[in-house]
């Protein structure tokens, strides 16, 4: 063979190594992502503190309604390369009256559930929880007085459901906003809470 032949053969062989090299780059991918490793920017885990402002509304509760603070606490664990599977503990605190003439009180709204986030896109994302939860509130005696001598507390189930957006990242933290509805059905009634927070995400 000429040594044109051998310089046009040997530029043949490389131009095919290089499509196949580029052919096994998605088949790579997926086998990351089938073990959990996403080639996003979301490796393994996520963990996220978030606070902000609250409403909070119940239905055959009294002393329920208010506005308070808000936060949240959650670790992520990446479950497909868009997904994570969520343990968080959030919850509220709503000011309020126990009665007219009483210093103001505190009622507490909290959950511990388990639940899913999904990122519809790059930096929009969704997510539900469920669990337990608690409710806590303060309440004033009978006689009128307005002294705060008793507490109630009640147990039920909980459910969440949020929204947020990521808006900037540097690294592997991110800042972002978010909104969630916690609700909490107990033996007493209904409360909900409508929360609007910042984030902060390490991961």
């Amino acid at each position: 063979m000429t040594t044109r032949g051998w310089i046009v053969g040997a530029s043949l062989a490389l131009a095919a190594d290089a499509r196949v090299g580029e052919a096994d780059e998605p088949a790579l991918d997926r086998v990351g992502e089938a073990n959990l490793e996403t080639t996003a920017s979301r490796k393994t885990l996520m963990a996220t503190l978030a606070a902000g402002g609250s409403i909070t509304f119940g239905v055959g509760i009294d002393d329920v309604g208010g506005n308070g603070g808000a936060g949240s606490l959650r670790l992520g664990r990446v479950a497909t390369p868009r997904a994570l599977a969520t343990l968080e503990i959030s919850g509220t605190a709503t000011l309020h009256r126990p009665a007219k003439d009483a210093p103001l009180a505190t009622n507490n709204a909290s959950g511990v559930l388990a639940g899913l986030q999904y990122f519809v896109g790059p930096s929009l994302w969704v997510r539900g929880g469920v669990g337990v939860g608690t409710y806590r509130a303060e309440q004033s005696d009978l006689d009128g007085t307005g002294t705060v001598i008793a507490h109630r507390v009640a147990y039920g189930a909980g459910f969440l459901g949020g929204a947020g957006v990521e808006l900037a990242r540097f690294r592997h933290v991110s800042l972002g906003l978010e909104t969630f509805v916690l609700s909490l059905v107990t033996r007493d009634g209904d409360i909900t809470t409508g929360a609007f927070l910042l984030d902060v995400s390490v991961y």
